[in-house]
């Protein structure tokens, strides 16, 4: 289900029947191959204004990053919709690089504050892979989010992520953002990616996977970020 920003909350999720196997493995395949290649191949985009409807853009995002925050990585059932996302992204002209969480060193924010207390500000002291997937941010077009829910949340690897983008700013330059939000100031090229959020969850409840939802969209309103669009395959226990 694809789910704009403005309607996060609002819409109901599919619910795909679970009377045989292979009708399950049909619908899958049928609702990851159509919104790979409506959702997250560049054809439509919302303007994040509060409105239901979506724009095309056709052309607008050709070099996409998929970050799964799965801690099963490639095993996990998050990755069959990234594949699927993978397909629709060819096929549009553009190309998707997968970036498996699973495989890298993350280490959490240790709240140390270096970044903003030394003459470097914005430079972090820990050592391991953010720093390479920051700069694959960068030079991309847009960024594909992707989690499992754990806990009614996004995965704790995809949060250290997040966590660590404390260190891209300077939290003594206080702004508001086009929301209306007081926060500080935030590297464009990473904080300000245009994104999608594809979230899996075992639970057919869509309260349980709310307050990833509630997440992004305040990412969104806090760093003045474009969201795309969100995609939420639930019951994944039931189709896989």
């Amino acid at each position: 289900h694809f789910v704009g920003p403005s309607s996060a909350f609002k819409s109901t999720m599919c619910r795909t029947s679970t009377k045989k196997t292979a009708s399950r493995s049909s619908s899958w395949s049928k609702c990851c191959s159509i919104l790979s290649l409506e959702a997250f191949n560049g054809i439509y985009a919302s303007d994040y204004s509060g409105s239901t409807t979506y724009t095309r853009v056709r052309g607008y995002m050709r070099k996409i990053i998929v970050i799964n925050g799965s801690h099963r990585g490639a095993l996990g059932n998050t990755r069959p919709l990234i594949d699927m996302l993978a397909e629709g992204v060819t096929a549009a002209g553009g190309s998707l690089e997968v970036i498996e969480l699973s495989e890298l060193e993350i280490s959490r924010c240790r709240g140390c504050d270096h970044c903003h207390r030394s003459a470097a500000s914005s430079t972090c002291i820990i050592e391991d892979d953010v720093g390479l997937i920051f700069e694959k941010i960068r030079t991309s077009d847009l960024v594909v989010y992707a989690t499992p829910i754990y806990a009614f949340g996004m995965s704790s690897l995809i949060k250290m992520l997040f966590e660590r983008m404390y260190a891209l700013g300077d939290n003594s330059d206080l702004q508001v953002s086009k929301a209306g939000l007081v926060f500080h100031s935030v590297e464009p090229d990473v904080c300000r990616k245009s994104f999608a959020v594809l979230i899996t969850c075992g639970n057919i409840e869509t309260r349980a996977y709310a307050n990833a939802l509630d997440f992004f969209l305040a990412f969104s309103d806090f760093t003045d970020s474009t969201c795309v669009g969100m995609m939420v395959r639930n019951g994944v226990r039931l189709i896989m």
